[in-house]
């Protein structure tokens, strides 16, 4: 039986599976949802696969545990791209799941800023000022108050109080009031860890074959 060519390099790493955000809000593969090859070494089937150059000059598919004994530094190595493989996708499907949710923020935001804005009632409330309790004006829509003292804007008194009625209709519809954040973080962290990637294949090549 001819010797089976042994793995010099490894030239992609692939994770084809879609993935999902959980009730969780924590991202998982979805089984049987890639894209299935067949490894050149066992025949059996994977969604998740290496691209690896062979001593012999030709490439191969393989699956991420058909390796041979003899190849321990490539099934470290393999494993290693595939776990940061697999953190690249469920960071990617974190992002797009955010931009979703920042869409359906900004789409409700529009509707409720494009709403009219009832009657602003003008009271009176005996409030403790630290000097003792006097009378403050302050301005109302429904149980929405802001105070109106003497030494206040009276216009960015009324901004305040119709932000801060917007903000419990976004509540009131199973909204959060703030916009949702962090898509800056995440496209730093796919970033790096994608150059982290490319590095390490371009850079790698078993010990035995330096």
């Amino acid at each position: 039986m001819p010797k089976q060519a042994r793995i010099v390099k490894i030239l992609d790493v692939v994770d084809t599976r879609e993935y999902e955000e959980g009730p969780d809000d924590k991202t998982r593969p979805i089984p049987g949802s890639g894209l299935i090859r067949e490894c050149d070494r066992c025949g059996r089937l994977h969604e998740v696969h290496a691209q690896v150059l062979l001593d012999d000059g030709t490439k191969a598919i393989v699956g991420t545990g058909c390796m041979h004994k003899d190849e321990i530094e490539v099934i470290s190595k393999v494993r290693s791209m595939v776990q940061r493989q697999m953190r690249i996708r469920r960071l990617k499907c974190e992002l797009e799941c955010l931009r979703r949710k920042q869409e359906a923020w900004d789409d409700a935001r529009r509707k409720i800023e494009a709403l009219p804005i009832p009657e602003i009632v003008h009271g009176i409330r005996k409030l403790n000022v630290g000097t003792g309790y006097e009378d403050v004006p302050t301005i109302s829509i429904g149980k929405h108050e802001v105070w109106c003292g003497r030494s206040l804007d009276v216009r960015e008194r009324e901004r305040c109080l119709i932000e801060s009625w917007r903000d419990g209709l976004m509540a009131a519809h199973g909204l959060r009031v703030t916009r949702p954040h962090g898509e800056d973080d995440l496209e730093r962290r796919i970033m790096k860890l994608e150059l982290a990637q490319k590095q390490e294949m371009e850079d790698w090549e078993p010990e035995s074959f330096r």
